[in-house]
């Protein structure tokens, strides 16, 4: 069944649609098209590259969602059933809820953050998998990072 959640339901009486558009406001953190809900999260740098879970605010309260390790800025996640109830829908059928994660990389470092960064950075491969950084050397493959720098 289609979803029937969209403003334009001239056909049915202001009661039901009352009952049925979920009304989103501007100073809410979502936005919505038909029954899908969207919202963007920000995550630290360190959880993208490591993973970790979160707690993200859907429609009906707090969710908890795995971030994977390696997670890109922008990924969009999917949270199944989380969004809007399709108008008319005898099987409680709801539509999504797309979280984009943008990845917060920090404008400034402590002391200790910075000589850490340095250590990643001498040690750590290019994005093309095949060389160290200038002046690095390739990681211990029996580190939990090495799967990242395995082709």
């Amino acid at each position: 069944m289609p979803c029937m959640c969209d403003e334009s339901l001239s056909d049915v009486t202001a009661a039901v649609t009352t009952e049925c558009v979920t009304q989103i406001h501007p100073e809410d953190s979502f936005t919505r098209q038909g029954c899908d809900v969207y919202s963007t999260v920000p995550i630290a740098y360190t959880d993208a590259i490591l993973g970790a879970k979160l707690d993200v605010q859907t429609l009906r309260g707090t969710t908890a969602i795995q971030v994977a390790p390696g997670t890109q800025h922008n990924t969009t996640l999917r949270l199944s059933q989380q969004g809007v109830q399709a108008w008319g829908s005898t099987s409680a059928m709801f539509g999504s809820h797309y979280v984009t994660l943008h990845v917060l990389i920090p404008l400034e470092c402590t002391a200790e953050e910075q000589q850490l960064l340095e250590r990643i950075q001498r040690t750590a491969r290019t994005f093309s998998g095949t060389e160290p950084a200038p002046g690095g050397v390739a990681p211990d493959t029996n580190s939990s990072c090495a799967a990242a720098y395995v082709a």
